[in-house]
């Protein structure tokens, strides 16, 4: 700040020059404490991601009975979420979207029993599950290469029934931030959402269907 005192001394006292230098040292400390602030503000923006169908997006059950059991899944989920990487726990938002009509399990016979008389994907041709927050213990941000466990609140809507469930999810935020790979599970009791259980010979179900889900989602 030398060169700043010299020409400002000109015309002014030396005392008259050294504050008016200590005037524009405090003018450019909080210029940049703005541009600090303003930097932040805009880092602290949720990051949103978009869910696409198709490989490597899976869903997958396992329906396991006391004569059989058998799995089956789909590729086709889609939609979005968004949180605050430093808020992590209060600002999770979202919609996840799976076409029911697309669930296999490599016995058509089966296949169209499971659709047509039990899902009923005529009238209920997808499934909806809306997060709504996190359970207490859940990490509280979350950052670039990091993975993290917690467990997920949301609305899950299926068969016209829409009730509140647990989701065990484990993810991980890559290092650039622009992807965030993702596993959940969600246990499915069938009374719960009116879906009358199949009890028929190539067809027994449990009384609870475990699904899962595991994708990567990219930044919009």
């Amino acid at each position: 700040m030398k060169v700043f005192q010299h020409s400002f001394t000109y015309g002014f006292g030396t005392r008259e020059a050294s504050t008016l230098n200590v005037s524009i040292r405090n003018g450019i400390v909080f210029l940049f404490s703005i541009l600090w602030m303003i930097g932040n503000v805009a880092e602290a923006e949720p990051l949103r991601f978009i869910v696409s169908s198709g490989s490597p997006t899976v869903i997958k059950f396992e329906s396991k009975a006391s004569l059989e059991s058998f799995a089956g899944g789909t590729d086709q989920l889609v939609g979005w979420f968004s949180f605050d990487t430093d808020n992590f726990g209060s600002s999770i938002d979202g919609e996840l979207v799976a076409d029911m009509t697309s669930f296999r399990t490599g016995i058509p016979v089966r296949d169209n029993h499971m659709r047509e008389n039990h899902l009923e994907v005529g009238t209920y041709p997808i499934s909806v599950f809306k997060p709504k927050g996190l359970k207490p213990g859940a990490p509280p941000r979350i950052t670039g290469g990091e993975s993290v466990s917690f467990t997920l609140l949301g609305d899950f809507t299926i068969h016209g029934v829409t009730k509140q469930v647990e989701a065990e999810v484990q993810a991980t935020l890559q290092p650039d931030r622009r992807s965030i790979d993702v596993w959940a599970a969600i246990n499915i009791p069938l009374a719960d959402f009116s879906i009358p259980r199949p009890e028929f010979l190539f067809m027994r179900v449990g009384e609870v269907q475990k699904v899962q889900t595991k994708f990567i989602a990219t930044k919009n």
